[in-house]
């Protein structure tokens, strides 16, 4: 039991320093993302999104699975001179593969945007080649600072310095009246700066110029490319999953369609920003877990995150779901209305990732990483036929609705196989138990508040209303236990609060 409540304390207090720099670094990252869209023409917004999806797809093709291979290993190596070993070789993978796909890109790039049926794409296109690259190096960086539990470190990397200096770019760019040059120096100086920072963090153990001098192992390169490319083949598909709503759009329907949905699509992280802060810690603990035999202790750190994922990640989702026309109005102008239903449709098929907690990171924990790529497969069939047939007939609800279900397929079919193969799942009564009733009351309150428009205070305070009623709907319905009065203590602990009438009355 100690054991288990030292680890979930560690998963909170982790956490929250990642929650804390998502919420910064994510709304820093729409406040970039709204500044683009009202600053460009639907059209050429949607032309611009598609050239930077087609390079953030590629990035993701040249990582190949390395970051999560490297992570894993790394989270089990006895000393660190092997986790350099590892490091480096993984450094040394994704810049050959990005290297080769950086060349393809700017060779293919006519032909791109002849496949998409806008010329102005290939012209974009040429300028985000680096970010292939830059994205693909920043994954594994990135994922040392996992490895090595360095959460304010990342959400230094990430959240602050990594939107706060590229948004002076953004902000030039507009000044200047070339707003389409301004988001491309905002994308790229992303990565160029968490890329950067990251490696700063790392010196003091991981040295650049040490990491430069690689003496190649075929061992080290067949067991990081063999945890790694089953994780490579589903994330792929993966890809496929997030982001073919996007090319597709661009296919059957026009480029101001593109820009409508690409201005929405950031907001699906309401339902996946909290599970993202838990993601951090998650599967070097869970690997931990596993990797001792504590199979009791791995599903119940399971479930008690999942609970918290489900219950934390609501309250945004209502506001997204429910007041969807007032978010998209208030964040992006009248011009980018039509995205509001298929913003709905999105954040709530992407709650259910909450709802069923982080089974990815188990998959990966468990070193059962085919069944990633099977699960993904599934997922990704459904997400082409559905987008196949609804697009066409119902434009970018249907992605949307494509999306969704694709997603809600892959999950299901990892949850059902994990089960299968140790026993265990995330699920429980007092999972839902809140989650009903504040939805519940969520729909009483939209019904009654149908003809007022709300602005960005008056939303702010619905989330935060919602918020509260998810926290007395927790007591209320008695769905803590011992394992949840370690998140309360903690959080005494972090804040000074006095919260002893509350632990008090959930013991009782």
């Amino acid at each position: 039991m100690g054991n288990l409540d030292e680890k979930v304390g560690d998963l909170f207090e982790s956490s929250t320093i990642i929650f804390i720099g998502l919420i910064v670094g994510n709304g820093l990252a729409l406040f970039a993302e709204t500044l683009i869209a009202r600053s460009l023409q639907p059209s050429i917004y949607g032309s611009l999104a598609l050239a930077y999806t087609i390079a953030l797809l590629s990035s993701r093709i040249a990582d190949f699975g390395i970051k999560d291979g490297v992570v894993r290993m790394v989270s089990t190596a006895n000393d660190l001179g092997e986790r350099t070993h590892i490091f480096q070789h993984g450094l040394m993978i994704v810049f050959s593969t990005a290297l080769i796909i950086g060349i393809f890109l700017t060779s293919a790039r006519g032909l791109i945007g002849g496949l998409v049926d806008d010329p102005k794409v290939s012209s974009y296109l040429i300028f985000f080649v680096p970010l292939v690259m830059l994205l693909a190096l920043r994954a594994v960086a990135f994922g040392m600072l996992r490895a090595e539990g360095r959460s304010l470190a990342a959400a230094i990397a990430r959240d602050f310095l990594g939107r706060i200096l590229p948004l002076s770019v953004l902000g030039l760019g507009i000044l200047l009246g070339v707003p389409a040059m301004g988001a491309i120096g905002y994308w790229l100086s992303v990565s160029i700066i968490v890329l950067g920072v990251s490696f700063v963090v790392l010196h003091s153990r991981y040295p650049l110029v040490k990491l430069l001098d690689v003496d190649v192992s075929r061992d080290t390169v067949f067991r990081l490319t063999r945890f790694s490319l089953p994780l490579a083949m589903s994330a792929y598909i993966l890809i496929l999953l997030s982001h073919l709503d996007i090319l597709m759009i661009g296919y059957f329907l026009e480029s101001n369609q593109v820009g409508y949905y690409r201005a929405i699509q950031p907001l699906r992280r309401a339902s996946t920003l909290l599970m993202t802060s838990f993601t951090f810690l998650f599967l070097p603990v869970a690997t931990q877990f596993y990797e001792n035999d504590n199979i009791s202790g791995l599903e119940r750190f399971y479930t008690v995150s999942t609970k918290w994922l489900a219950a934390g990640t609501l309250p945004m989702v209502l506001v997204f779901v429910l007041f969807a026309d007032d978010v998209v109005r208030t964040l992006f102008g009248a011009a980018y209305s039509p995205a509001a239903p298929a913003l709905a449709v999105l954040v709530s098929g992407f709650y259910f990732r909450a709802i069923v907690g982080l089974d990815s990171e188990i998959v990966k924990a468990i070193d059962y990483t085919k069944i990633e790529f099977w699960s993904a497969m599934v997922g990704v069939i459904a997400n082409i036929i559905l987008n196949i047939y609804l697009i066409p007939r119902i434009g970018i609800v249907g992605a949307a609705i494509g999306t969704g279900a694709g997603y809600i397929i892959y999950n299901i079919v990892e949850v059902v196989a994990i089960y299968r193969r140790i026993g265990i799942h995330p699920f429980g009564m007092n999972n839902f138990k809140p989650l009903i009733v504040t939805t519940i009351i969520a729909l009483a309150i939209h019904q009654t508040t149908t003809h007022i428009k709300f602005g960005i205070i008056g939303l702010a305070v619905l989330g935060t209303l919602f918020g509260i009623i998810t926290l007395i709907s927790i007591v209320a319905t008695r769905s803590l236990d011992e394992t949840d009065l370690l998140f309360i203590e903690r959080i005494e602990d972090r804040t000074g609060l006095d919260l002893s009438l509350l632990k008090k009355k959930l013991s009782s």
